[in-house]
């Protein structure tokens, strides 16, 4: 009886030897599928802490099937593996989230500034444009006699404008049947008049 006690310790010490490399790689599956879990949680919006509390049971509930009764195998070792893991990540993660808030409260804060910069530029155009009165705009054209030359200036606001062109006369009709006069005739010379008030 003693023999056959030895024998089966030896045989089942031989067996755990044998199936070691299988327990521990299926210990990496377990603790991979759990990191999966975890990511899936972080990228679905869910808190951190959420996340990794579901993987980490998801975790030990594998794991404990996975270990046979008459072993001292343990999965301590990967269990705080895959938690220091998930806590680098969710640390990473609340960092990243800080950086975003940061970046749209600074994005914030130039477009309301951009906002106060245009609406004190409107009120400086309309005050320098429309508030003011005695603004002078003058504009004037001549056409020299016999010719399809016609000269245009205009003053605009502090800006002057000249202007040589070369049109047919589109007041010829006005002049009668001898054509172009020598005079100054209303198809000569044109004048615009305007103040701003």
């Amino acid at each position: 009886m003693a023999l056959y006690k030895a024998k089966a310790e030896e045989l089942r010490g031989a067996l755990s030897t044998a199936v070691e490399p299988v327990f521990v790689a299926q210990i990496t599956l377990i603790k991979d599928a759990a990191l999966e879990s975890f990511k899936r949680g972080m990228i679905n919006e869910q808190d951190s802490g959420e996340a990794a509390t579901a993987a980490t049971a998801a975790f030990d509930s594998a794991a404990k099937t996975s270990v046979p009764p008459s072993t001292s195998w343990s999965v301590k070792a990967e269990r705080e593996s895959l938690v220091g893991v998930m806590q680098a990540i969710g640390a990473q993660a609340k960092k990243a989230a800080t950086a975003s808030r940061q970046a749209q409260q600074q994005l914030s804060t130039a477009m309301q500034f951009l906002q106060m910069l245009q609406q004190q530029m409107q009120a400086m155009q309309a005050q320098y444009t429309g508030g003011q009165g005695g603004k002078w705009n003058l504009g004037a054209a001549y056409r020299p006699p016999d010719t399809n030359i016609n000269l245009s200036g205009s003053y605009n606001q502090g800006r002057t404008n000249l202007q040589i062109s070369m049109v047919p006369d589109e007041g010829a009709a006005l002049l009668g049947p001898n054509g172009f006069t020598n005079g100054v005739g209303p198809a000569n010379l044109g004048l615009s008049f305007n103040i701003n008030m």
